[in-house]
């Protein structure tokens, strides 16, 4: 009986051995099985995965495996152009951008559309003769020798560009506006001046025909400073008060308008002096980008005939 009970306990061992032997091949695909454990194969397939992928655990919510424009139609509802894939630089501006961060940045640039801070006029967009902004305010840092009449710009533009001014200040570099607002009139005497000094080729190269001028908008100003005798010179932009412009305008909301380079698009030689308010949203990302105001509206889909201006008649 002894040798008996023995033999039923050594036959269950094995048959427990055996059984764990099979699981293991089974599990491992010794037996040609191919196992996938909790792999959705359509909704509700196991109760317990979830079906929304931002309620997912692990790479779903990695922000890397993210598409670039992450939610379209965040970019949709505020009338801006979703990223294209072929679009690498534009895309790299959303690089580590989590979906709210991306919305607030879609929606702080709309604002600044529908507030026309990006609002383009050149030779392809002019305004007419009665054109002027609603909303001009005065400049508190300008060079006293020029005329009173073009110390404005915009409310919002002015106060952004009285900060920057004094913030360069603060690290050293004095620098003023020569001019800002220019209404159409004064424009036309400007011009008209330059085409008789230069001849009309040279001329239209620097100085805008009234009507497609920038200042008209009262959002674009002209600056320099001593260092170039507060005249408008190319050296400007190697001087320290150029260097300084050129690296921070855009902590202000401000652009360097026709950068170098870039004259086929702006249709003007490069000027470091002739400062543009967008807004800080656009700023940062034209001067990360490179590229100029046409090249930055194109790229979002903003339509330069669907802003609306206030102004004065």
């Amino acid at each position: 009986m002894k040798e008996f009970g023995t033999a039923k306990l050594l036959i269950a061992a094995l048959l427990v051995i055996i059984l764990g032997v099979s699981v293991f091949l089974i599990m491992s695909g010794a037996f040609g099985q191919d196992v996938t454990i909790l792999k959705p194969e359509g909704p509700g397939k196991h109760a317990a995965e979830p079906q929304n992928p931002e309620a997912s655990p692990g790479a779903l919510n990695d922000p890397s495996e993210q598409p670039p424009a992450f939610d379209p139609g965040s970019f949709e509802k505020y009338g801006l152009r979703v990223p294209a894939k072929e679009d690498a630089d534009f895309n790299a501006l959303f690089d580590g951008m989590s979906r709210e961060e991306a919305e607030n940045r879609n929606k702080t640039l709309a604002a600044d559309v529908e507030a026309g801070n990006l609002f383009i006029i050149n030779k392809k967009f002019p305004v007419g003769k009665t054109y002027k902004a609603s909303d001009l305010a005065a400049i508190k840092y300008f060079a006293p020798d020029r005329a009173a009449e073009t110390r404005f710009m915009r409310s919002e533009a002015a106060q952004a560009f009285n900060s920057m001014i004094e913030a360069a200040a603060a690290d050293g570099y004095k620098i003023v506006m020569t001019t800002a607002y220019r209404s159409y009139d004064f424009q036309s005497i400007l011009y008209t001046n330059y085409v008789k000094k230069y001849g009309q080729s040279e001329a239209d190269t620097f100085s805008a025909k009234p009507g497609t001028s920038e200042h008209q908008g009262g959002l674009a100003a002209d600056i320099s400073a001593s260092s170039v005798n507060y005249q408008l010179l190319q050296e400007f932009g190697e001087t320290d008060e150029g260097r300084w412009i050129a690296e921070n305008a855009h902590k202000f909301g401000f652009i360097l308008r026709y950068p170098e380079g870039k004259t086929d698009v702006t249709g003007y030689i490069y000027e470091p002096w002739h400062v543009r308010y967008v807004g800080k949203t656009a700023a940062s990302e034209i001067k990360r980008l490179g590229c100029t105001l046409e090249e930055y509206c194109n790229m979002n889909g903003i339509k330069n005939d669907a802003v609306s201006v206030k102004t004065k008649e």
